[in-house]
């Protein structure tokens, strides 16, 4: 074995202390981006409680509600006919709240198996319009809200499209102006169809969402109020489900809103009559909960 000479030796040494020390800038690096997924890993922890918590007041109420009206029109036979009448609308609006909330966590949980299915029908979108308004026709009519149709507006428009999808992206969309629209204003819809893209604007009068809010609030689990104890405000899901089944529909949406100016959402798809797509399916899984760089 020849023996190294003194240069050799320092070379080597040198050598050696250079790869510990890339090691070690390795390890750092590594350490670093371990403790920012701890960080993640622990925020959607939170996120997922505050919504456990939301999602658990907004069945909870309305169900105890059902339960308790429906109760006393059984127990009390002699209630007048406008009792009985003025009951049987709350029961009717507090099951349209639950229904609502129902889809919105049973499509959130689609989207966390990787179970989406795009299936495109031919349907009439003005009559789904005109069920949504109908089914929170009394949600409006407590808050003094009226919902305006602007422009013209067919008695019938026959897209092709995926209706159950489209018409879960316009109640959340139609609810959210409801929430946050001032009582005693509007909720204006606008529609336009041209060029095979259907496009709805949904406006409210409200508050309004500071413009560096307009991508957070597309985030999961996402409330600019994070009062979790309020009621009737949501569990988060919303704007996140309307983004995501846009992308899977090829549309997007657009936000114009500024601070006490109120907002309007505007959708856009694709209109696929003249096409022969008829079905697809999504497998984002897991990524709908933890991916936190897109944005209900």
């Amino acid at each position: 074995m020849t023996p190294l000479t003194d240069r050799q030796l320092i070379d080597e040494l040198q050598r050696r202390i250079e790869q510990r020390s890339q090691a070690y800038d390795e390890l750092e690096q590594l350490n670093q981006t371990l403790q920012q997924v701890n960080q993640k890993l622990i925020e959607a922890e939170r996120l997922k409680t505050n919504f456990l918590s939301n999602a658990r007041n907004e069945i909870i109420n309305p169900l105890t509600s059902i339960l308790s009206l429906s109760e006393s029109l059984g127990a009390n036979k002699d209630l007048p006919a406008e009792e009985i009448r003025q009951r049987a609308a709350l029961i009717h609006q507090e099951a349209a709240q639950l229904d609502f909330q129902w889809h919105n966590i049973f499509a959130s949980a689609e989207i966390e198996a990787g179970d989406v299915v795009i299936e495109y029908y031919d349907f009439d979108i003005m009559q789904t319009i005109k069920d949504i308004t109908a089914k929170f026709k009394k949600i409006a009519a407590d808050r003094n809200v009226r919902f305006i149709y602007d422009g013209v507006f067919p008695d019938q428009l026959i897209i092709r499209s995926d209706p159950q999808k489209l018409q879960l992206i316009l109640e959340n969309l139609m609810m959210n102006a409801l929430q946050y629209t001032y009582h005693g204003t509007d909720v204006n819809i606008a529609l336009t169809h041209k060029a095979e893209t259907l496009s709805i604007a949904v406006t409210d009068h409200g508050t309004g969402i500071d413009s560096a809010d307009h991508k957070r609030i597309f985030d999961r689990f996402t409330r600019l109020n994070t009062n979790v104890a309020t009621p009737g405000q949501g569990h988060g899901l919303g704007l996140s489900l309307v983004k995501f089944y846009l992308e899977l529909l090829g549309g997007e949406i657009k936000l114009h809103s500024q601070r006490d100016h109120g907002s309007t959402f505007t959708i856009c798809i694709p209109d696929h009559t003249h096409t022969t797509d008829s079905s697809g399916s999504a497998t984002h899984g897991q990524d709908f909960l933890f991916d936190q760089s897109e944005l209900f």
